[in-house]
């Protein structure tokens, strides 16, 4: 494969994983720009929720991502029965995960919320939005796996389609039922949940369409349930087992900074919850030029092509450079613009454009870390390297830096952001030094 045809082979890839990804990161952002104007309790309510809700998803998204890298190298060698037969592992997997994962959240949805924070109003707008949105943990699931099996094949296209008119779903219904139009009740931070909820049901029925009426090669029947090779379960659980508990306790530990930064208020959470929208946004681009690399080079890794695959993998790495520095300069000049779209208060927005600007300045170290981590490393079957390393920082330093600037410390919101970026200048150097020395190729379908 020759450099340029690479690099077209990966915009083309990625360009649709993107806009895909934009689109749901539009999701998020659809619903806070529209509950600013109910006050920052609301914006604040649904952030903490938002965030327990990410969590466990991520569970999800580890078992999709586990299933990917398993798809890829399938693909790469043209074993089309053992693509079906992972996907059917993982499906069985994930509907083992989401029942009691439902059943904690509508009984206990109040605890959930007082776990952040012990504001009553944010405590009880909060478990409103979440008893009505954990109805979309068992939609979101199949999503997820959907879509990421057909991105592994290459039908990155799909998935797109899929998420824009799930958008345009979520926008319609959001101005229907928060404000109450053409005749319906205004249901406020309710009438966002259903709207999500709502949005989600359409998005994976037209998965589910494209997937089956297409006949593609991920689409799994009755009898792949059944007839699981054994091997496959021990091998797909040694790998993906890694792929779970990393993007699962990575994303706890967010939700345990939340813990941290309630402490200093509504403004504060309010305003991380708009920086991260914005921040998203421009997020989303990585985010598919990382399954891009993870589809590029398993495809090599599956024919045990080392060399090959270090080659990709350094063009990715190369590429993710150039796009981190573009997109940290667009989120900077925005920083003073993109809040205002949300309708904060003057001492909300000030503190937003400080944190959204910290952002910008970490933004290709992050795109160098995502790339390798989520996509380089991990489409090469390292998988245990990248929890080791993800793991230690964040809990041994963002973590414990995050509560040391809040509660000894004492500094403001802005500080304690810039001492947990100090994480993400760690783990770059310890992903660097792993993919240059090439043993991070690992053939998990052999």
């Amino acid at each position: 494969m020759q450099e340029k045809q690479l690099y077209k082979k990966l915009v083309l890839l990625a360009l649709p994983i993107v806009i895909q990804n934009m689109v749901s990161a539009g999701l998020g952002m659809v619903d806070t720009m529209m509950l600013g104007s109910l006050g920052d309790g609301a914006i604040a309510s649904v952030g903490l929720a938002n965030q327990y809700f990410f969590s466990f998803s991520m569970i999800i998204v580890g078992m999709a991502s586990g299933c990917s890298m398993f798809i890829t190298q399938y693909f790469g060698k043209s074993d089309f029965q053992g693509i079906r037969s992972v996907i059917a592992l993982a499906m069985r997997f994930i509907i083992i995960f989401c029942v009691p994962f439902m059943a904690v959240t509508l009984l206990k949805s109040e605890w959930v919320i007082g776990f952040f924070s012990d504001d009553q109003e944010l405590i009880r707008l909060g478990s409103q939005y979440l008893r009505i949105i954990v109805w979309t943990i068992p939609i979101y699931a199949f999503t997820s796996m959907l879509a990421s099996s057909l991105r592994s094949i290459h039908r990155t296209a799909a998935p797109m389609y899929a998420s824009i008119i799930a958008l345009l779903t979520n926008v319609v219904g959001n101005y229907i039922l928060i404000f109450g139009k053409f005749g319906f009740p205004q249901l406020g931070i309710r009438g966002a949940a259903i709207a999500t909820l709502l949005s989600r049901c359409v998005e994976v029925s037209i998965l589910f369409a494209i997937v089956y009426g297409k006949k593609t090669v991920v689409a799994i029947g009755p009898k792949d349930f059944t007839s699981i090779p054994k091997g496959l379960a021990k091998r797909y659980f040694s790998a993906c087992s890694h792929v779970i508990l990393n993007d699962w306790l990575y994303s706890f530990a967010s939700t345990i900074y939340m813990v941290a930064y309630a402490h200093l208020g509504k403004q504060v959470l309010a305003s991380l919850n708009v920086a991260g929208s914005i921040q998203n946004l421009l997020f989303t681009v990585i985010s598919g030029i990382a399954m891009a690399s993870s589809i590029l080079v398993g495809e090599q890794t599956g024919q045990s092509k080392t060399e090959e695959s270090f080659w990709v993998g350094q063009r990715c790495l190369r590429f993710s450079i150039f796009i981190g520095v573009i997109n940290a300069m667009l989120l900077f000049l925005i920083s003073p613009i993109a809040p205002t779209w949300f309708g904060q208060e003057a001492a909300t927005y000030n503190i937003t454009v400080s944190i959204v600007r910290i952002y910008a300045l970490v933004l290709v170290v992050r795109f160098v870390n995502y790339v390798l981590a989520g996509g380089v490393l991990r489409g090469g079957g390292d998988t245990q390297w990248v929890m080791i390393v993800e793991l230690s920082t964040v809990w041994f330093i963002a973590v414990p830096f995050a509560f040391l600037g809040v509660y000894v410390l004492k500094w403001q919101i802005t500080g304690v952001v810039c001492l947990v970026m100090i994480e993400e200048v760690v783990k770059c150097v310890f992903m660097l030094w792993r993919f240059y020395r090439r043993r991070w190729v690992n053939n998990v379908t052999i």
